[in-house]
């Protein structure tokens, strides 16, 4: 199946008071949440950009993607193709381009209108955020988005006094963590139970 091009406004914050933000999404009409447990395996990319290895639920996607890394909202431009076997697509990509790091993080989608919500939990011990996706259409603009998420985020009451963030969640458990010890540490995690069995633990 053939990648296609996705283009979301992306802002992303670190939050701690999920029961507040659920509480307002419910009063703004979210549809949701469905609750998703994900596993983003990183390999080394020769652009810069990221390339990944998504395990969520029974389905695993290969998915590129590229983005500024600037605080508040920005675009974010993603390809994205189903995967039949990853587990061979992983052993090749480990050989091929190298094995960078694992991100695990417990996901809850709501959606409003075009815009999607995710509140996250990184398992490693990094904390809870808040991800907003203003999903662009073909012909759909930039600062249209850009709009959409600065209102959303007004309405939801997060504002200047939360976190923006303008790094990845693999970025964030990198800097936690002197030379990487951490993301060697994910990296193990996964060699030792490749099927993500221990994901709760």
């Amino acid at each position: 199946m053939v990648s296609m091009k996705h283009r979301n406004v992306e802002v992303k914050m670190q939050v701690d008071d999920h029961a507040g933000v659920f509480g307002r999404l419910l009063a703004l009409g979210a549809v949701g949440p469905v609750l998703m447990q994900q596993e983003d395996i990183f390999y080394h990319c020769i652009t810069g950009r990221r390339i990944k290895l998504r395990r969520s639920g029974m389905t695993t996607e290969l998915i590129y993607c590229r983005r500024a890394d600037v605080a508040g909202p920005k675009l974010f431009e993603y390809w994205r193709t189903p995967v039949s076997d990853p587990d061979q697509l992983h052993e090749i990509f480990s050989q091929t381009n190298g094995l960078l790091g694992v991100v695990r993080k417990i996901r809850q989608l709501y959606t409003i209108g075009q815009t999607r919500i995710h509140l996250d939990k990184v398992v490693e011990h990094l904390g809870a955020f808040l991800e907003l996706e203003v999903v662009l259409e073909e012909s759909g603009s930039e600062e249209e988005g850009y709009r959409m998420a600065q209102q959303l985020i007004s309405k939801l009451g997060l504002g200047n006094k939360h976190y923006l963030l303008f790094v990845s969640y693999f970025d964030l458990l990198a800097a936690k963590c002197n030379d990487m010890i951490h993301c060697q540490y994910a990296i193990q995690t996964h060699r030792d139970d490749p099927a993500g069995k221990g994901f709760n633990k």
